[in-house]
């Protein structure tokens, strides 16, 4: 309960409390920090006095009602007092009554000043929710706008990430395939080199057969020819070549060189071989042409190609050779013109060493071009 709910009528009758003469006694209201002592020295009454008026008071609370003794004498010897004392009295109690009008009146303006607050705070109360509402409102008003400002942003942020993202997805693209360019470029440029390797460590290896053959050769007697059933000594072939190509004339070298051919057909086929009863294409041809001319050439039909003296094919005299693109451009296949349009050569390995002509057929389309070795 609020002091306003009690405070006014207790007021009220403080105020005409010392309007009745006949009342007995007064009443007092404690206020926060009173007790018993200074209650007695305020309204200057002896304390014995005020404790034998409320019997059994203890302990004090700001609010509590107390009985005031009226026209009691401070003490029981004071039964017959004197006129002096009776007008000391008299003062006593007027100047008591006058402190208790003042501490009501004190009361009553405490009161209004309590009541003059409590407006002003319920006053700034509804000013302080008015304010609050407001801005409430227009908090929600700019958070409204932020979010309709927020979402034209985020649209134009998204816009813009979506060009980015497509401008990125281009970028990694055009670099993936610039480093799959740079990829396989890098890998041609290996295997490009891996097979120069190859070629180079080939071509030793060839080189070294082709050596090691030749030291063969030289030590060989004989040579075995598959077909033919019989065996003829080296000694024996190299001398009909002599006799059959002395003299270095122009006819009598070729046929020589054509007859030291013909006596190898049907000898076997081999890659790389070049004697000892095999031969492959240039092979054969430079067999032949080092027994019976003593003219070393190269084991490579391509390379062939460059020694000696281009003819044209109405020039064809025997001993010429014949150059063809069999499997691949370029030069591949090399044989030994025989005349009246045929060439004996190592044809595969299926056939060995045989013959064939010039005048259609297979080799007769695929014919590139001939060389003269021996004038």
């Amino acid at each position: 309960m609020q002091l306003r709910d009690f405070g006014k009528p207790v007021l009220l009758i403080s105020l005409f409390a010392f309007s009745g003469a006949a009342a007995s006694a007064d009443v007092y209201t404690v206020r926060p920090g009173d007790n018993l002592t200074t209650i007695a020295r305020r309204l200057g009454i002896p304390l014995q006095t005020l404790a034998r008026k409320n019997p059994g008071l203890t302990t004090l609370q700001p609010g509590q009602k107390i009985q005031i003794p009226e026209g009691d004498s401070p003490s029981p010897r004071s039964a017959s007092p004197s006129v002096k004392s009776r007008s000391n009295e008299k003062k006593r109690q007027a100047d008591l009554r006058s402190r208790k009008l003042k501490a009501q009146l004190a009361q009553w303006v405490r009161y209004k000043k309590h009541l003059a607050r409590e407006k002003a705070l319920e006053d700034r109360n509804k000013k302080r929710i008015a304010s609050a509402n407001r801005k409430k409102r227009q908090l929600a008003e700019w958070k409204a706008y932020k979010k309709r400002l927020r979402l034209k942003q985020q649209l134009a942020e998204w816009k813009a990430y979506k060009k980015a993202l497509a401008k990125k997805k281009l970028a990694v693209k055009e670099h993936e395939r610039s480093a799959e360019r740079k990829r396989t470029a890098a890998l041609k440029r290996r295997q490009l080199r891996q097979w120069q390797a190859y070629l180079a460590k080939r071509q030793k290896m060839l080189a070294k057969a082709r050596r090691e053959r030749e030291r063969r050769e030289e030590r060989s007697e004989k040579i075995v020819l598959k077909r033919g059933q019989y065996r003829r000594s080296l000694n024996e072939l190299a001398r009909a070549a002599r006799e059959t190509g002395n003299g270095g004339s122009e006819s009598g070298g070729g046929r020589g060189l054509v007859r030291t051919a013909l006596a190898y057909r049907g000898a076997r086929y081999v890659f790389g071989a070049s004697g000892n009863g095999a031969f492959d294409c240039s092979g054969f041809t430079r067999h032949v042409y080092r027994r019976v001319a003593g003219v070393s050439l190269p084991h490579s039909s391509r390379e062939q190609y460059n020694y000696g003296r281009k003819v044209s094919r109405s020039d064809l005299k025997p001993g010429d050779l014949v150059f063809f693109h069999t499997d691949r451009p370029g030069i591949s296949h090399v044989g030994i013109y025989m005349g009246d349009g045929k060439f004996v050569h190592a044809a595969n390995p299926r056939r060995g060493v045989t013959t064939d002509s010039l005048n259609g057929g297979f080799y007769g389309s695929r014919l590139v071009g001939a060389r003269r070795i021996r004038e």
